[in-house]
């Protein structure tokens, strides 16, 4: 005989989630999910590379054109993930591909200048401290069901023109959207092992989280209780 054993094939369920329409009540997709052990091993890098400005720029600019290529399915699946009507759906997916767009024009406009902070403990003092900072290593975030794509696109970019490696966890809801998203970042050359998207559940991933070294930042928005 062959086949799948049952314990096997419940396991393997298990691991998926089904993605409902809210539109039509039909199983939208089935989607992997990550295991806190996965997720883990997905965050942690022994020796990682130190991110450029350039690079993540010139990264940012191809996401911005795969996304452009696959508007049109992103449109339709959000309208499905989330029950919003097509013109909403459309700014939803339009607004994303255009912060990426102004990405770089935004950051320019935005020039970083050293801060000098003067010593409070004496009026005459001319002595000044001057604030500075390095990146968080890896900052993981969450975010809801509401806003997934949108705010996912902008942390990820924000992220890693700060220097950060980032790893998403998008609301269940909209998982067929960020599989859609971790493709096109995967075709698009991102930075060695610096972004993930991951799909899981909300308590795997926060503990992942915690238990992974290399998580500097956990960026929480909004309510994944359900999720």
């Amino acid at each position: 005989m062959s086949g799948t054993p049952r314990r096997a094939q419940r396991s393997d369920r298990a691991r998926e989630h089904e993605v409902l329409s809210p539109v039509t009540g039909k199983v939208i997709e089935r989607v992997p999910l990550r295991s806190a052990d996965e997720i883990v091993r997905a965050i942690s890098i022994p020796e990682p590379v130190a991110l450029s400005r350039p690079e993540v720029l010139s990264f940012l600019e191809r996401l911005q054109e795969g996304l452009a290529r696959r508007r049109d399915r992103l449109v339709e699946v959000t309208m499905l993930e989330t029950g919003f009507i097509r013109n909403d759906s459309e700014e939803i997916i339009d607004a994303a591909i255009e912060f990426l767009e102004d990405f770089e024009l935004f950051v320019q406009e935005h020039v970083e200048s050293p801060r000098a902070v003067r010593h409070s403990y004496g009026q005459e003092s001319q002595r000044e401290m001057r604030i500075a900072h390095r990146p968080f290593r890896c900052v993981a975030a969450m975010v809801p069901q509401n806003a997934s794509f949108t705010l996912a696109i902008t942390i990820i970019a924000s992220a890693l023109y700060a220097g950060s490696r980032i790893v998403v966890r998008p609301s269940l809801q909209c998982a067929v959207s960020a599989a859609i998203l971790a493709e096109v970042i995967e075709e698009s050359g991102p930075p060695t092992s610096a972004v993930r998207i991951v799909n899981s559940l909300a308590d795997d991933f926060a503990g992942a989280c915690y238990r992974a070294e290399d998580v500097d930042l956990i960026h929480y928005i909004g309510s994944n209780r359900h999720a």
